[in-house]
C-alpha cells in the first residue's frame, strides 16, 4: 500500500486466477475476458488501513502446475465510488510489457474498452508450508550492544511460516546460567524481562521460531552488556533518526515521553541524559532541554508551548557534535527528581537558526517503535509552534542519575491549566497540576472566593489525581485555587495560591461547524484581512440584547502557528448589509482591539477589546479582522468554520497593509465566532468622563480635531448613545450651538464631522452626555464643562486689492488711492507693481507711499524692509545685483523679501521664483507646485 487509507472499506470484491500460456496481454486482450478458465477464490469486504501489505486470505487455494503462468481477474462490484481516502497501491514499471489491463466505469459494470499498461502492482503469493520456519531476524537490542537497560525488551521480527517461538537467556560464569531456557513466547514478539538483570554483565539470548513440522535451525545467538549500576537505558530499538539532536532544519523540536515503567519504582535524581549516534556529527547548535512529568502515558498531538507548562528547563547551552557509534552524554546544568511511579517528559530545543546546518540523517539517533509517544517539529526561518508531527520512533534514552530517599514533605505541585490569573474559563473546566517533586503520595484541594482560599473547598483530599472538575461556579467572577501536596512527612509548605476568571454570563457562540478555516488569521501570507457579517436576527436568536455594549471575541483554533500575528486589527461597525460582495472601505469602523501576537493555544482564543463596542439590536454587524507582518509560514492558523455563504470576504498577500486590502473573494466558510458581551443596560447611565482635549487646552487647530470621552463602566451603565454640546458660550448646554447625537464610537471632530467653522483665537466650550432610555423614559448626565482655545492668527497667507487703471501722456499725473484687505491679519506685507503698455526707462510714483508710515503695525515685523519702488532692471542690478528677468512688453516685475532672503517672480515659466541672499547674491530657484504664471509678488 502506498498511501495511508484510514479504515477504507470496499464492499463486494471479487478475485479469480486461472493458469495460462499467454505472457503479456496484447491490443486484441484489453475486453473483459470472462470466467472461462478462472477460479473464484474471494468474494467478500476489504478493509485498507495504514501503508505497507495488506493480506486477503482465499476462501478456497489456487495451485500452480510448476510450468504455465497465473492469470488474476480484480472486480470492484461496490457499485459506488468515495472520492477521498481511497487506497493506492506500489507497482513496477515493466517498459515495453503489457502485463497488466484495466477499465473503470460508473453506473454499469465495465465489460470492454479496457487500457493496458506495464504497470503492474507488486504482489506477495502466500502458500502453504510443510518445512519448519526460517531462522529469526534480530531487532533489538542490537548484538553486541553496550550500556544495555537491566530489564530490557528483546525484540525480534516476524517470521513467515512461524507458529511460535522459544526464548533462551544466560549469562556464562563459564558455564550457562539461564535466565530463560526455551521458553515459549507464542507469538509475541517484544520479550520484556521483568526482574532486573545484573549490572555490567554481558548476556547471551537466543529466538528458535517453530512450527508443526519443527523448529528452525542454525538460529544464531546474538548478545549484550548491561548498563553499570546508577545508570537506566530506556529502549533498544535501532532504528535511525537525526530526532533528538538534529539541526537540518533551523528550529527542530522533539517531545519524547518515557513512561514510569521504565524506571523500576525508583526515585531518580537525573544528572545527565544520552543518546546512541551512529554518525559523526561536528555543529554547534544552541540547545534546550526541559524535564517535567506527564500524568498520561500517551501524548496528544499538540503545540510545543502547551508541553512547555511546567517544565523545568534543565539545560541550556551550545551543544557541539556527537560521536558515532557510542552514547553521547549531556551533563545538565539543572538536576531533576523524578519521583517514583512518574512518567518522565523531555522536551529539546534545536535553535540553530535560519536554513538549519546539517544532514537529514544527523547524528542517526538509535531509536524504538513506539505509539502517541514522540512528537517533533521543524522549521527554517522561524521557531515550530503549530501542532506536532507524530513519530513513530521514540528516541533511546540514557539516563545518569542517583537513587534518593523521601525524607521531608513534598515540593508545592506545577500548574498546568488554566494560567495563573487566566480571564477566560469555562463553567465546567477541570483544574490541572503536576507533581513538583518530592514524593506526594496524594493532594488537597483549595477554591474559593477568598485568599486564601476556603470559602468553596477547604482541604479536600484528592488523593493522587492530578486534575479535579470544577463545582457549579458564578459566571464572570475571579476564584482562587491552590493545590497542597503531601505524603507521611506532612503537608507541602509555602503552596502558591493561584486565580482564574470564569467567562461572563453573555458569552454568546455563533457558528457550530467543524470546517477548517484559515482566515481570519492566514500567516501563509504576509498580510491578511477578512471581514465578517452577522445579521441582527443571528445575534437576537444567540441571546444578544440591544445596546449590550461587546467587549470581546474569541476563536476556536485547530491548528496553531508560532509566528507573531503583528498589528492585529479588529474594527466593528453597523450596517444594513445582508450578504458580502466585496470589502467595505469606508472610514466608520470603530477601532476595538490592536495588538501583536501569535495565537496562544488551540481551543478559544480571545480578543478581549480596548474600547467595547454598542450594537443598537436592529443593524448587521459587519467585523474587520486584519493584520500586517514582514513574513509568512507553512504552519497556518485554522479555526473551525461554519458554511454560510455570503457572509465572509477575506483576501492574503504579501508586501502589503493587511489593513487596506482590497480585492479578495467571497468565502463559504463563516469562522465560528464567539462574542463576549457586558450586562445589558438596566438602569440609567452615569455621566462620561471627558478624555480629551484637556480643560484650558489652547492652540488647538482651526483645522479641527478630535472631542473623546469614554464612558464610567465603575459607577454605572453603558449608555445607549451620547449628545455632544459645543458653544461659545460658558454654558454649553443651556446656549448650545452645537447638539450633536453620536450613537457609535466616543470622538468627534466639530470641523470634520460637524461641519463647524473655527475661527481664530476663538474659545469654546463643550461636555458630553451620556443618554439612554430605560422603560421608554429619557435619562441623560452630563459630564463636566471644559473649554478650550484655537490658534492665534497666522502671519499673511493672501492679499486682495483694488486697482487703478490711467492712461497718461508725458507730463500727466493722477492720484488714486488702493485699498487693500488682508485675510491672515496684521501684521501687513505688501509692495505695489505697475504696468506699462510699452517699455521704457525708470517709472517714478509721483507720491510713493511708505507701508511702516501708512501702517504703523507693519513696524512690529522683524522682517520689514524699507520700501522696494519699481525701478528699470538697469537700476534693480546697479543697486541690488539682482538677477531677474526684464519686464516686457505688457508684463510686469517686482521683488519681495520675508526678512531672510529676496524673492523675484518669473513670468515666463509658471510658478517659477527666484531666490536671492539678502546682498543679491543668487540662490538658483525654485518652482511653486500647481501655480500658474505670476505678474507680481504682492
Amino acid at each position: 500500500m502506498a498511501g495511508t487509507p484510514s479504515n477504507y472499506v470496499m464492499q463486494d470484491q471479487r478475485i479469480y486466477a486461472r493458469l495460462t500460456t499467454v505472457s503479456v496481454f496484447d491490443a486484441n486482450e484489453t475486453n473483459h475476458p470472462g470466467y472461462t478458465g478462472f477460479r473464484p477464490l474471494f468474494q467478500g469486504e476489504i478493509t485498507y488501513d495504514g501503508n505497507g501489505w495488506h493480506e486477503i486470505e482465499f476462501s478456497s487455494t489456487f495451485t500452480w502446475d510448476g510450468v504455465q503462468n497465473i492469470e488474476f481477474l480484480f472486480e470492484n462490484q461496490r457499485g459506488e465510488h468515495t472520492i477521498s481516502g481511497y487506497p493506492t497501491f506500489i507497482y513496477t514499471n515493466y517498459n515495453g510489457f503489457n502485463y497488466g489491463v484495466y477499465r473503470s466505469a460508473d453506473d454499469e459494470f465495465p465489460l470492454t474498452g479496457g487500457t493496458l499498461t506495464t504497470q503492474r502492482p507488486d504482489t506477495q503469493l502466500i502458500t502453504p508450508t510443510a518445512t519448519p520456519p526460517a531462522t529469526a531476524l534480530l531487532a533489538s537490542p542490537m548484538n553486541g550492544g553496550t550500556m544495555i537497560s537491566v530489564t530490557p525488551i528483546l525484540s525480534r521480527e516476524e517470521v513467515d511460516g512461524a507458529d511460535g517461538f522459544k526464548l533462551s537467556l544466560w549469562k556464562e560464569d563459564p558455564a550457562p546460567i539461564y535466565v530463560e531456557e526455551e521458553r515459549d513466547l507464542g507469538s509475541i514478539l517484544n520479550y520484556k524481562i521483568s526482574i532486573p538483570l545484573e549490572y555490567e554483565t554481558t548476556y547471551y539470548w537466543q529466538v528458535i521460531p517453530y512450527n508443526m513440522y519443527g523448529d528452525a535451525t542454525n538460529c544464531p545467538v546474538w548478545s549484550f552488556t548491561t548498563t553499570q549500576e546508577g545508570i537506566l537505558t530506556l529502549g533498544e530499538g535501532t532504528y535511525a533518526q537525526r530526532f533528538p539532536m538534529g539541526s537540518y532544519y533551523g528550529y527542530e523540536r522533539s517531545a519524547a515521553l518515557y513512561p514510569a515503567s521504565f524506571f523500576a519504582d525508583k526515585n531518580i535524581n537525573i544528572t545527565s541524559l544520552g543518546w546512541y549516534a551512529t554518525l559523526d556529527t561536528y555543529v554547534s547548535i544552541p540547545t534546550k532541554i526541559y524535564l517535567k512529568t506527564y500524568p498520561s502515558t500517551t501524548l496528544p498531538n499538540t503545540i510545543w508551548s502547551e508541553l512547555l507548562v511546567g517544565a523545568s528547563l534543565v539545560y541550556d547551552q551550545n551543544q557541539f557534535g556527537m560521536d558515532s557509534n557510542n552514547w553521547n552524554t549531556i551533563a545538565l546544568d539543572e538536576s531533576f527528581d523524578l519521583d517514583a511511579g512518574n512518567n518522565l517528559l523531555v522536551l529539546i530545543e534545536r535553535n540553530y537558526g535560519g536554513g538549519g546546518n546539517g544532514t537529514m540523517a544527523g547524528a542517526g539517533i538509535y531509536s524504538t517503535p513506539v505509539t502517541n509517544q514522540h512528537l517533533t517539529w521543524a522549521t527554517d526561518g522561524y521557531e515550530a509552534g503549530g501542532l506536532g508531527a507524530i513519530n513513530i520512533h521514540r528516541p533511546n534514552l540514557m539516563v545518569v542519575g542517583t537513587e534518593y530517599e523521601i525524607t521531608t514533605v513534598p515540593n508545592p505541585a506545577a500548574i498546568i491549566s488554566p494560567a495563573d490569573e487566566y480571564n477566560m474559563v469555562d463553567l465546567g473546566s477541570s483544574l490541572k497540576w503536576i507533581s513538583g517533586g518530592g514524593g506526594p503520595s496524594g493532594y488537597k484541594m483549595y477554591l474559593g472566593t477568598d485568599n486564601p482560599p476556603t470559602n468553596i473547598t477547604n482541604g479536600l483530599d484528592l488523593g493522587d489525581q492530578t486534575s479535579w472538575t470544577l463545582p457549579t461556579l458564578q459566571s464572570g467572577t475571579i476564584y482562587y485555587w491552590k493545590v497542597v501536596p503531601y505524603n507521611g512527612y506532612g503537608d507541602a509548605i509555602n503552596s502558591p495560591v493561584w486565580s482564574f476568571r470564569t467567562l461572563p454570563e453573555w458569552v454568546l457562540t455563533i457558528g457550530s461547524g467543524d470546517l477548517a478555516s484559515s482566515y481570519p488569521f492566514d500567516t501563509g501570507w504576509e498580510d491578511s484581512r477578512t471581514q465578517m457579517l452577522f445579521s441582527a436576527d443571528e445575534s437576537v436568536a444567540a441571546g444578544a440584547s440591544p445596546f449590550q455594549p461587546l467587549e470581546g471575541l474569541a476563536f476556536d483554533a485547530v491548528n496553531l502557528s508560532s509566528i507573531t500575528m503583528n498589528d492585529i486589527l479588529i474594527r466593528v461597525k453597523q450596517t444594513n448589509v445582508h450578504s458580502l460582495t466585496g470589502f467595505d472601505t469606508s472610514d466608520d469602523f470603530e477601532t476595538c482591539y490592536l495588538a501583536s501576537h501569535a495565537m496562544g493555544s488551540t481551543g478559544w482564543n480571545y480578543f478581549m477589546f480596548t474600547t467595547p463596542f454598542i450594537w443598537d439590536g436592529d443593524a448587521n454587524l459587519l467585523i474587520d479582522i486584519s493584520f500586517n507582518n514582514s513574513d509568512w509560514t507553512m504552519e497556518v492558523n485554522k479555526v473551525n468554520a461554519t458554511v454560510i455563504p455570503g457572509m465572509t470576504w477575506a483576501y492574503s498577500r504579501n508586501e502589503a497593509n493587511g489593513a487596506t486590502l482590497t480585492g479578495g473573494a467571497p468565502q463559504n466558510n463563516r469562522p465560528n465566532t464567539r462574542f463576549v458581551l457586558m450586562d445589558p443596560p438596566s438602569g440609567p447611565p452615569v455621566a462620561p468622563l471627558l478624555v480629551s482635549p484637556l480643560d484650558g487646552s489652547s492652540g488647538l487647530p482651526i483645522e479641527g480635531f478630535d472631542l473623546t470621552w469614554t464612558p464610567d463602566l465603575a459607577n454605572g451603565n453603558m449608555p445607549q448613545y451620547y449628545v455632544v454640546y459645543l458653544s461659545r458660550d460658558e454654558d454649553p448646554i443651556a446656549n448650545s450651538e452645537v447638539v450633536e447625537e453620536i450613537h457609535q464610537g466616543r470622538s468627534w471632530n466639530p470641523v470634520v464631522d460637524g461641519g463647524v467653522e473655527f475661527g481664530y483665537s476663538e474659545r469654546w466650550y463643550w461636555a458630553v452626555g451620556a443618554a439612554s432610555f430605560v422603560d421608554d423614559v429619557y435619562y441623560e448626565e452630563l459630564s463636566e464643562v471644559r473649554w478650550f482655545a484655537l490658534v492665534a492668527s497666522p502671519p499673511q497667507i493672501s492679499v486682495s486689492h483694488t486697482s487703478i487703471s490711467e492712461m497718461l501722456a508725458v507730463g500727466e499725473s493722477t492720484t488714486a488711492v488702493l485699498a487693500l484687505t488682508n485675510a491672515g491679519g496684521l501684521p501687513l506685507s505688501y509692495s505695489i507693481g505697475f504696468v506699462e503698455n510699452q517699455s521704457r526707462s525708470a517709472i517714478l510714483p509721483y507720491d510713493p507711499a511708505n507701508p511702516i508710515i501708512q501702517n504703523q503695525n507693519a513696524s512690529l515685523r522683524v522682517d520689514s524692509e524699507p520700501f522696494i519702488g519699481p525701478v528699470t532692471a538697469v537700476q534693480s542690478r546697479n543697486r541690488f545685483d539682482l538677477q531677474f528677468n526684464y519686464a516686457l512688453l505688457g508684463s510686469e516685475y517686482g521683488v519681495t523679501t520675508d526678512g531672510t532672503y529676496l524673492y523675484t517672480s518669473h513670468w515666463e515659466t509658471p510658478g517659477k521664483i527666484g531666490k536671492y541672499e539678502l546682498d543679491g547674491t543668487s540662490l538658483g530657484t525654485f518652482i511653486i507646485p500647481g501655480a500658474g504664471q505670476i505678474r507680481d509678488m504682492t
